[in-house]
């Protein structure tokens, strides 16, 4: 029975982790969107600026 629960509480463990790096990985194109984002808007306003 000792096991058993062991394996269980590890594939909790291991679904909790899954769903992290889901987040996580959301997260992370998330900021690089928004980085690119608002990268490409102040390299605009500069080419207003001086064009």
């Amino acid at each position: 029975m000792k096991t058993e629960n062991s394996t269980d509480v590890l594939e909790l463990l291991t679904n909790i982790n899954d769903n992290l790096n889901v987040l996580n990985c959301m997260f992370y194109i998330f900021i690089v969107v928004g980085g690119v984002y608002l990268f490409w808007k102040m390299v605009y306003k500069l080419l207003m600026r001086f064009g």
